[in-house]
């Protein structure tokens, strides 16, 4: 793994919880400036369309209301499955109970979240591998 790939680059917008009031109005004030952006990339697209803006908008909100988002470090809720790391080292199923188990939290998982990277045909293509090769 390269160093720029094992750094982390934003908050992950994939999974998000909390009281459907609270994340009514997170949610009306992100899409709200995700709708407003008109700005163009050098390839001529608009922001508010790329795969990672949510996430950079995410980021904006944790920085302007820190006492209204928590994150999840220790994966007690969500793991998420970044590429290449579907391997026995990292995550196993308990043959007694069935749960996903995660190596690297030493917990089952809650919920496995598949980054795409906006895109689910790479993720789909590891998860059939692991199955395939049996890691789990």
């Amino acid at each position: 793994v390269e160093l720029d790939e094992a750094m982390a680059k934003f908050l992950n917008g994939g999974v998000y919880g909390g009281r459907a009031a609270a994340l009514e109005v997170a949610l009306r004030r992100l899409l709200g400036r995700q709708e407003l952006l008109r700005s163009k990339n050098a390839d001529g697209e608009e922001y508010r369309y790329n795969g990672r803006t949510h996430q950079y908008l995410w980021n904006q909100y944790l920085l302007d209301r820190p006492q209204d988002v928590t994150l999840d470090y220790g994966g007690a809720i969500v793991v998420n499955l970044a590429p290449r790391s579907l391997a026995q080292r990292q995550f196993h199923v308990d043959r007694k109970t069935g749960e996903v188990w995660s190596e690297v939290f030493q917990r089952p998982v809650c919920i496995g979240h598949a980054n795409g990277g906006g895109f689910a045909d790479s993720t789909f293509q590891l998860l059939h591998a692991a199955r395939t090769f049996r890691f789990d």
